[in-house]
């Protein structure tokens, strides 16, 4: 009885999380209609044989299987709310892990890592009068780390993370790369790849760049392996496009979509104007700006550098492309961002973990660093407020 009593102390916060994110999302299902809905909707046409399954099709499978592949709406919520509360416990455990992992010279207490890490959590866009009042959004033009209506999305954070932390392992010099971590790394860009490619849009392009470290220390046959996710990216992406684009696999719509390259920010112009763009992305990323302006060693701190060049080229891939077609207006190639946001927060409250556990709380640097973190984290709250009260996600 004390055995089983002590396990659920240890693990009251992933208790607790889950139980509030199947609240969260029945909520959003019951009051409201998202992605989330329309997902479960396109699997019962998979099951009707009017559509087939989408490239992307792994969030599909999992919930027709456990649904019995049957077209029982209620059992598919149940399954598909379970399936997305697991997913954000998943990403909120293996966050934990990676903020003890990156400062595990430092011996925290427990709890503190827990608060840091639901702080995180709930980071969000700063909101701003001219976005609430005005343009009545918290969502839609911001770089957000977080959503609850985009059910792949959702399922996809977990194994954008594991791969970002996985991959960043094996750009330290020191550490000698085994065909077994490589191997890992290589799935799990499948597995994205097959929830939603979007992460993979960013991943394949920094993670070369960053891999050219290595050639200096590594053989031909050695540096060729650490590559090969990329090669696994690359081929999967090009099928993908074929299946999507050429095919038409698993399309929501029946006319036809493409890819074109656009003026800058031409998608994310149909949310807000143009001048308010960087307005949006510093109260997006506040936290980290403000690192970068007073914490200069940030800047050679590999896990900000990595996510801080993903977030760069994700944003440079959604000012540049989007989709023409019926799926001009949904903003496809903006998915990464999200992704690369969170990561971005990760690794900067990460960095920022021991300035604020050790004591050294009086600098103003950290007071700054801790009150913006707040900010931030109270923001997500407030997002959740007005998710609620508006039934409203944007």
């Amino acid at each position: 009885m004390k055995k089983i009593s002590y396990e659920l102390k240890k693990h009251l916060d992933y208790i607790l999380l889950f139980i509030f994110c199947l609240l969260v999302f029945s909520y959003i299902v019951i009051f409201m209609y998202t992605d989330i809905q329309a997902h479960l909707e396109q699997i019962v046409n998979i099951n009707l044989n009017e559509v087939s399954y989408p490239p992307n099709l792994l969030y599909y499978f999992v919930v027709n299987l456990f649904s019995a592949f049957s077209s029982n709406k209620l059992l598919m919520y149940i399954v598909s709310i379970t399936l997305l509360s697991s997913a954000v416990v998943a990403k909120y455990g293996i966050s934990k892990k990676i903020i003890s992992d990156l400062n595990e010279r430092e011996l925290f207490e427990h709890n503190k890592i827990i608060l840091i890490t639901f702080g995180l959590f709930f980071c969000f866009a700063i909101p701003d009068p001219y976005s609430f009042f005005v343009l009545k959004k918290m969502y839609l033009g911001k770089l957000v780390p977080i959503v609850w209506h985009n059910s792949t999305t959702i399922v996809l954070f977990p194994f954008s993370i594991l791969l970002f932390w996985k991959q960043l392992k094996v750009f330290d010099l020191s550490h000698k790369t085994t065909i077994k971590e490589i191997l890992i790394i290589n799935i799990l860009v499948i597995l994205n790849i097959l929830i939603k490619p979007a992460f993979i849009f960013t991943y394949i392009p920094v993670t070369f760049f960053f891999l050219l470290n290595r050639i200096k220390i590594d053989s031909i046959r050695r540096f060729i392996l650490n590559l090969t996710p990329i090669f696994t990216g690359s081929l999967f992406l090009l099928i993908q496009y074929y299946l999507i684009y050429t095919l038409q696999k698993g399309s929501f719509q029946s006319e036809t979509s493409g890819v074109v390259i656009t003026t800058p920010f031409e998608a994310l112009l149909l949310w807000i104007p143009i001048w308010f763009i960087p307005i949006s992305f510093f109260l997006s990323l506040t936290l980290p700006i403000f690192s970068m302006f007073v914490f200069k060693e940030i800047i050679k701190y590999k896990p900000f550098t990595y996510s801080l060049a993903l977030t760069i080229v994700g944003i440079t891939i959604s000012a540049f492309l989007m989709e023409s077609g019926p799926r001009s207006y949904h903003g496809n190639f903006m998915w990464q961002n999200i992704i690369c946001t969170f990561l971005l927060m990760l690794s900067t409250v990460s960095f920022l973990t021991p300035k604020f556990l050790n004591g050294n709380i009086k600098s103003k640097k950290t007071r700054l660093s801790l009150s913006l973190f707040f900010i931030h984290s109270l923001s997500g709250i407030l997002y959740l407020i007005k998710i609620v009260v508006s039934s409203n996600y944007v």
